[in-house]
């Protein structure tokens, strides 16, 4: 839906949906859990509010019903000043906290990956930090590098997390590094627990494939 207000937000042109489900498990040990997450964000380079790309959730417990009053934007203090767009939201139950990557544009940083976590089941649009990357300041920006150790010179977007078992993955689509924009490709970046994954707290290394 675009025009001014769009779903609640007062945002134009919302897109790039991603929906979650909580594992049934989770929900049982956190009743405050929801069930479904939806993520999108405003994307205004076709209206007026160009240069506001911001990030929004909103959940429910039934696939069919969405209280859209109920929109939250988020992250909001982490995407002051930055063009925020595919946000990817899931809950880590061992490590207790929601983890969230979205596409950033900053001055000063470019257009990477960003990730950070918001400690606890209640899912807010408030209080969100950036994973650690052993810096005083840290920005959420992991490493990308492929299984040979080499660094991933791509731009990945449209986000999705995987868990199988014990280990965490980032699903993208990436493109440059010769992948032309119009034609995207599929790939898995394995967070890497050992330097920091989404379980510890750390902006890890990943390794990506095709």
């Amino acid at each position: 839906k675009t025009g001014a207000g769009a779903a609640g937000t007062g945002f134009d042109g919302l897109c790039s949906p991603n929906l979650y489900e909580v594992p049934a498990e989770e929900r049982k040990r956190h009743s405050s859990l929801p069930r479904y997450v939806l993520s999108f964000n405003s994307w205004s380079d076709d209206h007026k509010r160009r240069s506001e790309d911001r990030l929004f959730f909103v959940t429910s417990d039934v696939l069919t019903q969405w209280k859209i009053s109920e929109t939250q934007e988020l992250a909001r203090g982490l995407t002051d000043g930055m063009r925020a767009i595919d946000a990817a939201l899931a809950w880590d139950g061992v490590a207790q906290r929601w983890i969230v990557a979205w596409k950033g544009t900053q001055d000063g940083l470019g257009t990477k990956t960003r990730l950070a976590f918001l400690a606890g089941p209640a899912l807010s649009g408030q209080g969100w930090q950036f994973l650690p990357d052993g810096t005083s300041s840290p920005t959420g920006i992991p490493a990308m590098t492929l299984y040979d150790g080499s660094p991933s010179h791509t731009t990945s977007e449209n986000y999705q997390f995987l868990q199988r078992g014990a280990t965490w993955s980032l699903v993208t689509s990436d493109y440059g590094d010769g992948v032309p924009a119009n034609n995207r490709t599929t790939w898995v970046y394995d967070l890497a627990p050992a330097r920091g994954g989404p379980r510890d707290g750390g902006a890890a290394p990943a390794a990506g494939r095709g």
